[in-house]
């Protein structure tokens, strides 16, 4: 389990504290193996649940080559849109949190920056 009390409701973390928790969630699920599935939830299941699992989803797609430079923010909008459609509308919540999503998603390319 990992608890992260300093992300405040309807508000946004820092790129890099977005970085550490996707790090943090990543080697948990490498730790416990294939199979496992994680669940993230905040107090309200909608707007910080939605950034770290867009988060999640687009370093994944970073990961397997699917995430580019030249379609970055397509999948981010995508990501976004699609995690709406599955979980509602007040995935990823805010405006803001929707600029984190797409700040983490562009920070991938220049992960030494961080």
């Amino acid at each position: 389990a990992l608890h992260y009390k300093k992300w405040p409701d309807h508000g946004v973390i820092s790129v890099k504290e977005l970085h550490t928790l996707v790090q943090q969630i990543n080697q948990r699920l490498d730790e416990l193996g294939h199979d496992c599935q994680p669940v993230i939830h905040c107090n309200a299941g909608v707007g910080r649940s939605g950034t770290i699992l867009s988060a999640l989803s687009l370093q994944k797609d970073f990961a397997e080559k699917k995430l580019t430079e030249s379609n970055c923010d397509d999948r981010v909008l995508q990501t976004i849109v699609e995690g709406k459609q599955a979980r509602g509308g007040q995935f990823v919540q805010t405006a803001e949190q929707a600029k984190l999503v797409a700040e983490f998603a562009h920070s991938l390319f220049n992960q030494r920056a961080l």
